[in-house]
């Protein structure tokens, strides 16, 4: 949790320090640089190594950056966070760095629970229920839950949309306890 915390205070510092026109164009750069060093495990490796000097590092980080061709603004924010010894939240930021894009596209994730799997016309039907309750491009994914007597519980960041039969049965309960 501090490192989500962490990496959102470092990555909504980024995308501040970039001019609006290019925040499209530069966190996308800035998310494949952080895949390649990711992905190449000798290179990760030196990056977070004690014994490489940061000096080393930003030369090795600015190949990186040049291949991908990031901007300076880009590049500093790759700078600060060797200057800074927080290359090792590289995979933080980089998750951070995909949620931010989403949330520009107005796209989020949503969990759905339900008691059986859904069918095609089923989903759709949910989604676009939801997607007009929320406002949001929606990303699913089903899970079923067999506590699940029958509807769905959506999650949505800390929002939960509770469609299930026990919530209903529950809101009944609560209406004849208050009479």
């Amino acid at each position: 949790m501090k490192n989500r915390i962490l990496a959102e205070r470092y990555i909504n510092a980024l995308i501040n320090s970039i001019p609006e026109a290019k925040v499209t164009t530069d966190l996308p750069i800035a998310s494949q640089v952080i895949k390649d060093v990711l992905e190449n495990k000798a290179e990760y490796n030196k990056m977070v190594s004690p014994f490489i000097h940061k000096h080393n590092k930003k030369i090795r980080m600015a190949a990186l950056v040049k291949k991908n061709g990031a901007s300076q603004t880009v590049e500093s924010f790759f700078y600060l966070i060797i200057t800074k010894n927080r290359i090792g939240l590289l995979s933080d930021f980089g998750e951070m760095i995909l949620e931010k894009i989403k949330e520009m596209k107005n796209e989020v994730a949503v969990l759905i629970e339900t008691a059986t799997v859904l069918d095609t016309s089923g989903s759709t039907s949910l989604i676009a229920t939801l997607e007009t309750k929320t406002n949001k491009k929606l990303n699913p994914t089903y899970l079923v839950n067999t506590d699940i007597l029958g509807g769905f519980k959506a999650t949505i960041k800390n929002t939960i949309y509770d469609g299930s039969v026990q919530h209903s049965i529950e809101k009944v309960r609560q209406k004849f306890n208050h009479r």
